[in-house]
């Protein structure tokens, strides 16, 4: 499905579809990137996507940003998410991830950075995490929703939590 929008005087197109086969016409792009993502595709088929996406040189981008457990409002969300779905693995996927590398000579850095929040979009930020909306059933959400929303409502309006972010690229010839 494309669409078209207009933007602040630009068009655009957009749509849905699969990342391993996405239409996109071939050596097109100077970059491709993927975004706390990629380890739910299907790692070869991807391989041959960004190849075949990517013009001579391009570089592809590989992105995952993390909150540091010992930030003290992180700590006290995923706490919560923890007790709620005991099955939650965090972060542990997207780690795993870090460490396999589909091309070669990988260009890695890291870095920590105090990211911006309000109470709703911090709530935002843990809904969209994979052990709340992407794993819990209706009565645990309702459960979450309640009990992390009281959290917020201790917080000043605005804050930061402290996140980790790792960034990983590859120069294709």
């Amino acid at each position: 499905m494309k669409n078209r929008e207009v933007d602040n005087g630009r068009e655009f197109d957009f749509g849905r579809t699969s990342a391993e086969d996405n239409g996109c016409p071939t050596g097109a792009y100077y970059a491709v990137s993927s975004v706390q993502c990629f380890w739910y595709f299907d790692r070869e088929r991807m391989k041959a996507e960004i190849k075949r996406l990517l013009k001579p040189g391009g570089i592809f981008v590989k992105v995952y940003v993390g909150w540091i457990k010992d930030d003290h409002i992180a700590s006290a969300s995923s706490a919560l998410v923890r007790e709620i779905n005991p099955d939650w693995n965090s972060g542990s996927v997207a780690v795993a991830d870090l460490k396999i590398h589909i091309f070669d000579n990988p260009i890695m850095e890291s870095f920590c950075a105090e990211l911006p929040f309000t109470r709703e979009s911090w709530h935002g930020r843990m809904l969209t995490c994979r052990g709340v909306l992407g794993s819990m059933d209706g009565d645990m959400l309702e459960r979450f929703e309640k009990r992390h929303l009281a959290l917020m409502s201790e917080l000043p309006e605005k804050f930061t939590v402290r996140h980790k972010i790792f960034i990983t690229a590859y120069r294709l010839s």
